[in-house]
């Protein structure tokens, strides 16, 4: 028998080289030991590159590798991923059981510094039941934890089956060395909706909720040091920025972290290329106003912490740049970009 097994993304600047102090490594899952072709049999050891399963469930691995367990198309359903090409499958409700997923920080966390914690998550699609709530829980050096429980008011809602995204920050002891993912609660104290139609779909899921987990992240909010990291005349993707399809309204995280590069340009002096793209669904011409649009909203964001217009210049692509080429509503390509030069 295969044992298996809110929500937390903060919109940010996700290009490596500026979030040099993320303390989680692979936590977008696109590093692999083997493409997966299947369902995961292996408990106890690590699945992916710094992700391990704590106990005898076993986590999913799905990539757009694989054809059985890939993506968008999968034994669990279809969903194309957040960023990148791949996602975990963890069990988080029904049967008396659950599946996490745990990893170690490279070091512990630095004393009465503020961190940001963040996740995306998405119903699977053949799930035959949803849940209301998905913990955290931060591992210390001394072999204790502190569970943070991140509950929904109803099992299922509108943004069900959706990607979701929520952040929550935490003040550290100096003690995390870890955390570890998944439903910390037992199915008296969860709540459940069962999705009608959907029993038939996959076995595995009967009575179950399984659920899709991608982006990962724990950073110092004090950091990045745009100074230390940016490169001039290099494009970076903003790349955690996300709109919705038809779009170009930031959300509150968005522009949270925007500030952070606010403050770099204020600092610098340097002026910034913003450019604007699009899915490529829809009208050519459509899409380019809404690519400047988006584009514009950033430039607007930053504005209003301090950075002067004449600094800014920004633009629209459109659908003509895509990042991959799929000819459908892809996430990955409603972006937007910027490059940082000394002047204009």
């Amino acid at each position: 028998m295969k044992y298996k097994g809110i929500f937390l993304v903060f919109f940010a600047l996700s290009y490596r080289i500026i979030f040099s102090q993320e303390m989680v490594k692979n936590g977008d899952f696109e590093d692999y030991f083997q493409c997966p072709t299947t369902y995961s049999k292996r408990s106890y050891a690590p699945f992916l590159p710094n992700w391990k399963s704590p106990d005898a469930g076993t986590p999913d691995y799905f990539n757009a590798c694989s054809l059985e367990s890939g993506v968008p198309y999968n034994w669990a359903g279809k969903a194309f991923s957040n960023f990148g090409n791949g996602y975990v499958g963890l069990y988080l409700y029904g049967a008396g059981y659950r599946e996490y997923i745990q990893t170690t920080f490279d070091h512990p966390l630095k004393k009465g510094e503020e961190y940001q914690f963040s996740m995306d998550y998405i119903l699977a699609s053949y799930s035959h039941l949803s849940v209301d709530r998905i913990g955290v829980k931060i591992l210390y050096q001394n072999d204790s934890s502190f569970l943070k429980e991140y509950i929904k008011k109803e099992a299922i809602d509108t943004l069900t089956g959706t990607w979701e995204h929520v952040v929550d920050t935490f003040l550290a002891t100096g003690m995390e060395v870890g955390l570890i993912i998944g439903n910390f609660a037992t199915d008296f104290q969860s709540k459940s909706f069962e999705i009608p139609y959907r029993e038939d779909l996959e076995p595995m899921f009967f009575k179950k909720a399984y659920y899709f987990i991608d982006n990962v992240s724990v950073w110092p909010l004090s950091v990045p040091h745009f100074q230390d990291t940016i490169q001039l005349q290099k494009t970076y993707t903003l790349s955690r920025i996300h709109f919705e399809f038809n779009s170009a309204i930031l959300d509150e995280p968005s522009i949270q972290e925007l500030e952070n590069l606010a403050d770099y340009l204020l600092k610098s002096g340097n002026s910034i290329q913003i450019d604007g793209h699009t899915d490529e669904i829809g009208d050519a011409a459509y899409n380019q106003r809404l690519s400047l649009l988006r584009a514009k909203a950033v430039r607007d964001a930053l504005i209003s912490y301090g950075v002067k217009a004449k600094m800014i210049r920004f633009q629209g692509f459109g659908k003509s740049k895509p990042l991959n080429s799929t000819g459908k509503e892809d996430l990955r390509n409603r972006r937007v970009e910027f490059t940082i030069v000394k002047n204009f």
